[in-house]
């Protein structure tokens, strides 16, 4: 897509990663499951908290209408089509084809110590990394120098539960549509205890999770999805990748057809 897109906006979208207190009880891990037999959770039994996942339409302007696909769209789609329509907006929001690479920007958390700094960064980058080539190459830009489609942001709160929040654009005109990225930012803390350094491998599980919204997934209906609302995953999926897949098949703009919400 266009690094700086003149078109008309009409719409936006935020996506909260937020911390439910309590504990829960993790399924048995097992093959093709996306969860990770060596997940300290899993070998413990219990965890004593839970990521959950909200999001919410922000509109910007009124929506456009773009044309309704065909009942066969949502076949081999994963869970594209059903998130949509849980998200309360049917249309078919990704970055523009032909994009040649996506750079994001993961500079260290200053106002953490030095080994939580590196330790986050690299953890936010790999977790990001993880969609590199689906469909899209990524790059991670480690300093300030270079240009970037878009950033981490580090804080060590969001306010109430929240965990991590993408907020993205959509746009289209004339010259095509397409999305953007304005922010993407991610706590080092835990919610409901300041005072507690969140771990990376909770850090790289978020980044994951809100890179997919910032390429135009919505949430999974199925817990084993890195997507799902309640993450009980730790690693992608082969719904998480068809529902990617189904998302930059099916044209930028177009409306999913009707189906049971």
């Amino acid at each position: 897509m266009a690094r700086n897109p003149t078109s008309l906006a009409v719409g936006a979208l935020g996506f909260a990663l937020v911390l439910a207190v309590g504990s829960r009880l993790l399924p048995s891990a097992s093959p093709g499951s996306g969860i990770d037999p060596d997940d300290p959770c899993i070998e413990e039994g219990t965890c004593g908290w839970e990521e959950g996942f909200d999001a919410a339409l922000v509109p910007s302007a009124a929506p456009s209408e773009g044309p309704v696909l065909g009942a066969d769209a949502c076949r081999d789609a994963g869970y594209l089509c059903t998130g949509l329509r849980a998200r309360g907006d049917d249309r078919i929001m990704r970055w523009a084809d032909g994009t040649p690479e996506i750079r994001v920007r993961v500079l260290q958390p200053e106002f953490e110590d030095p080994a939580r700094q590196r330790a986050y960064q690299s953890a936010a980058a790999s977790g990001i990394l993880t969609w590199s080539g689906n469909p899209f190459p990524i790059r991670i830009l480690r300093t300030a120098q270079g240009e970037a489609d878009f950033e981490v942001v580090w804080t060590s709160s969001l306010g109430g539960s929240q965990l991590g929040v993408t907020s993205t654009e959509w746009r289209s005109g004339a010259g095509g549509a397409g999305m953007r990225v304005v922010a993407l930012r991610l706590v080092t803390r835990a919610p409901n205890n300041p005072q507690q350094r969140l771990e990376a491998r909770q850090i790289g599980l978020t980044a994951t999770h809100e890179m997919g919204h910032a390429l135009g997934l919505p949430h999974s209906d199925n817990r084993r999805d890195v997507m799902y609302p309640t993450n009980s995953a730790s690693r992608l999926t082969a719904d998480d990748f068809e529902s990617m897949r189904a998302l930059y098949r099916l044209p930028n703009g177009a409306r999913i057809p009707p189906g049971d919400r």
